[in-house]
């Protein structure tokens, strides 16, 4: 598994973003079922509409889910505040599957989370909370996606599933108090591998 967490840098930064936000994602809250999403072609597994979650996976089958949804960020937005929340279903399986979430912009992926079932919280909602600098977009909108990946591996008698809920991406403005936390992020930005992305992220149990 592999989480960036920032402690009190990502605790400073998105509680000063937590204003006049809009969600650019249609029906992240699963209310209407799986409107607004996509199950990509290479779905070797099941994507399901539970109760107001979305069941990305399916018991029993091995092999990919593949679930997303394609939004636009409008002109001259600096940074995308990413939520949502994950729960591991069924059975923890002898051998690992995994849960992938990534941003998908001008041809570039930027994975937000990688897990696997080993290190999952079974039947404990997580929540995810991530603000991402954006490259400069200045000319008009721009489209991207925010999808949504499990991979069930070789379980004969064990499955699991991801149950995903409250998906949000707002596009917020760089704070007045972006230049006190400057120093902290040059920081965190020169020890995380290289990406075109900058980003501050939170993971916590939703108990």
């Amino acid at each position: 598994m592999r989480r960036t967490v920032t402690c009190a840098i990502a605790a400073a930064l998105a509680s000063t973003l937590g204003v006049a936000k809009a969600n650019l994602i249609d029906n992240g809250t699963f209310d209407s079922g799986l409107d607004g999403w996509v199950i990509g072609e290479s779905t070797d597994t099941g994507v399901q509409p539970g109760d107001g979650t979305a069941l990305v996976g399916r018991f029993g089958p091995d092999g990919e889910a593949i679930f997303y949804q394609d939004f636009i960020i409008p002109a001259a937005k600096k940074r995308l505040l990413i939520d949502f929340d994950y729960a591991w279903g069924y059975e923890r399986p002898s051998n690992p599957d995994f849960f992938f979430a990534s941003l998908i912009l001008d041809g570039m992926t930027e994975e937000l989370l990688s897990e696997s079932s080993d290190e999952g919280l079974f039947g404990t909602s997580v929540g995810f909370s991530g603000v991402f600098g954006l490259p400069a977009i200045t000319t008009g909108p721009t489209t991207a996606r925010i999808q949504f990946v499990t991979d069930e591996r070789d379980n004969a008698n064990a499955g699991t599933l991801i149950e995903l809920d409250n998906v949000s991406v707002n596009a917020v403005p760089i704070p007045a108090t972006m230049p006190l936390l400057a120093p902290g992020l040059a920081a965190l930005a020169w020890r995380r591998r290289r990406s075109s992305l900058d980003r501050t992220i939170m993971i916590s149990p939703r108990w």
